[in-house]
């Protein structure tokens, strides 16, 4: 059974309700439960406001505030979300509004690091492998939010964390970064071209969005109920030709040789017009034949067996066959064809095996097959 203990006279309450009753009427104050700790030392004080006093008396920290003015609540929002982004933080609304007393209402939104971890539940769920968001005391950094009845907003903000770091692990995708790849997923771009977009577009700062995971992808999907089928999967055939035929249909793309790019990593063609993460020029004009060329083989080199085809009808059916491969040389080719196969002097060879069988002996000889009818001579032809 729980019991709450005033820290004034030691006397023990069995509910809150009964503690807070007992401060007013005895000791004249309004609270007495020591329900904010420091995170720093341990020490449990009564209100937000004595934690503030605490840190920059006792371990010496000032605690820095500014005011913030707003024509509309949506302002405010993507106000917040600038500094959320800046700072490498979020803040939640753990309760809901209070009505103020000239009429207007009140919204606080506490930093998300700030509280403490309850297991919720007799089937207690694994815990996440970066742990709970919650740091076990309290954070002072806040936002109070006053909207008054004409919609104006005063926000009083508590810049000031204490008791954590910066994260970005436990930070979120900003709304923008999750409607840009919503609408990726909806024209239909591989998703591993747009993690490899996010994660190239890194310059010096790293942010969430650069931490991205596959998981995350599928989250985005969910949230904006976009379908899976007919998004392309880049290391699949079937979804390289589904992309040409979808550039087939539109009359305002023609795919030249002056316009492919080639793409190592995911071994298919793409288009830099629906894929925006490769960094190579789709303007080929400085690139001579020869390198196109080989740029092309090299793509073939990589292709796995069950996709060498369908790769190659691709490059075939795409641009003019005379720029994909090199012209065969005659002279070449003629010798390798004369050439001497490398097995025509091979020697026959027996092999017998001996069982016995219902008391009888039986041999079966396996021979090699002369070269005149059966030996295959194979010929690799070079470009």
């Amino acid at each position: 059974m729980d019991s709450f203990k005033c820290v004034e006279c030691d006397k023990i309450f069995s509910t809150i309700s009964n503690l807070s009753r007992h401060a007013k009427l005895i000791h004249n104050k309004g609270s007495t439960i020591k329900q904010v700790r420091c995170i720093i030392c341990s020490a449990e004080l009564i209100s937000k406001k004595a934690l503030e006093d605490h840190i920059d008396l006792v371990h010496n920290i000032t605690i820095e505030k500014d005011t913030q003015t707003f024509d509309s609540f949506k302002d405010f929002k993507l106000w917040k979300e600038t500094i959320e982004k800046q700072t490498s933080s979020l803040y939640v609304k753990n309760t809901g509004c209070k009505s103020g007393k000239t009429g207007g209402k009140i919204t606080y939104f506490y930093c998300h690091r700030n509280g403490f971890y309850n297991a919720r539940g007799d089937k207690k769920r694994n815990m996440k492998i970066a742990g709970s968001n919650k740091i076990n005391g309290n954070c002072p950094s806040k936002m109070k939010v006053y909207e008054d009845i004409e919609s104006k907003v005063t926000v009083e903000f508590t810049k000031t964390h204490v008791g954590h770091g910066i994260d970005l692990r436990r930070m979120k995708i900003t709304r923008e970064e999750k409607e840009d790849i919503a609408r990726k997923l909806e024209n239909k771009i591989p998703v591993e071209a747009i993690l490899d977009d996010i994660r190239n577009s890194m310059n010096q700062k790293l942010e969430r969005i650069h931490l991205i995971t596959r998981q995350d992808i599928k989250n985005i999907k969910e949230e904006y109920n976009i379908n899976s089928d007919g998004i392309l999967n880049s290391n699949d055939v079937v979804s390289v030709n589904k992309w040409v035929e979808g550039l087939k249909n539109r009359e305002d793309l023609r795919i030249t040789d002056e316009e492919m790019i080639i793409c190592e990593n995911r071994k298919v063609l793409e288009k830099e017009a629906h894929v925006d993460n490769l960094r190579a020029t789709s303007i080929r004009t400085e690139i001579s034949k020869e390198e196109f060329q080989k740029e092309c083989m090299q793509l073939i080199n990589k292709a796995s067996p069950e996709q060498y085809d369908n790769v190659l009808t691709l490059l075939r059916n795409t641009i003019d066959s005379s720029h994909l491969f090199p012209e065969a040389n005659q002279e070449i080719v003629s010798r390798t064809l004369n050439m001497e196969p490398p097995n025509k002097k091979l020697k026959t060879q027996r092999y017998v095996s001996t069982k016995m069988k219902t008391s009888q002996k039986t041999s079966t000889t396996l021979r090699k097959p002369t070269q005149k009818k059966n030996v295959k001579v194979y010929q690799r032809v070079w470009f």
